[in-house]
């Protein structure tokens, strides 16, 4: 579409494009694509999910801004804040503990994909998950 040389496809291409681009949800759609946000790995080697999680899915990027400190090279534990705690304190080279959930147990990358989803009573299935990594 975009090498269109007719003159008149070229302009009902243009009128529908402008006429999309004003719907907010498909100018979100085009931004994230271009910017590759919209990228994700569910089959990686390093996306686990465990159990019925309902907010999140290994491999998706993370929607939100990263608790913890963005600077340090770690997986953010989000959920439970007794779970994440506790991950943190036997990982503490691996994992920071993240903002704290009422549900799920997510431990997201440092480049912001989940890399485990799970239930937030998964806390075996996320240390067996951190362990596999550490070795």
């Amino acid at each position: 579409m975009a090498l269109l040389r007719n003159p008149l496809l070229q302009t009902l291409r243009n009128t529908v494009v402008k006429f999309a681009s004003g719907f907010p949800q498909v100018a979100h759609i085009v931004a994230d694509t271009l910017s590759e946000l919209n990228i994700g790995y569910p089959k990686s080697p390093l996306s686990v999910t465990s159990g019925h999680p309902h907010e999140t899915t290994a491999g998706a990027r993370w929607p939100d801004r990263l608790p913890g400190d963005a600077s340090k090279a770690h997986f953010t534990a989000v959920g439970p804040s007794d779970t994440t705690a506790a991950l943190a304190a036997k990982f503490p080279q691996l994992v920071q503990a993240g903002g704290a959930k009422a549900t799920d147990l997510s431990l997201i990358r440092p480049d912001g994909y989940v890399g485990f989803a799970g239930a937030a009573s998964d806390r075996s299935a996320a240390e067996a998950y951190l362990q596999n990594l550490a070795r």
